[in-house]
């Protein structure tokens, strides 16, 4: 898959590294909300990822054990194109763009995608 990028990567990244998020440890609450994210679009998984200028890195999750992936196989490489909007993948294990996602090949078998990009007070 070929790697989308942002309009403003560059200030895109500097407002993640100011957050100070990456790699930190496991949070409680961010799982409850990966949790109720799940049990309210009534989906077997859920996950809140911080996407890097290599890697998706995994702040929470429910029903997927993954801390990482590499961002080129990332399907929230699409959802930070369409920011301010639902992004969704009726069925990725047919589409061509993740076919190197370990989310959709391994034993996870995410179908259904959705996604919705974070964004900051400054956009």
């Amino acid at each position: 898959m070929q790697r989308e990028v942002v309009k403003d990567e560059t200030g895109r990244l500097d407002a993640l590294k100011s957050y100070r998020v990456l790699d930190t440890l496991p949070d409680a609450k961010f799982d409850a909300l990966s949790k109720l994210a799940a049990q309210i679009c009534g989906v077997e998984a859920a996950f809140i990822s911080m996407m890097e200028e290599d890697r998706q890195w995994f702040k929470s999750q429910y029903g997927v054990e993954l801390s990482e992936l590499p961002r080129e196989v990332a399907m929230c490489n699409y959802t930070l194109q369409h920011q301010g909007q639902v992004y969704v993948v009726e069925d990725a294990s047919k589409d061509s763009r993740f076919q190197g996602n370990p989310l959709v090949l391994g034993e996870s078998r995410v179908c259904f995608y959705a996604g919705v990009a974070l964004v900051d007070p400054n956009g």
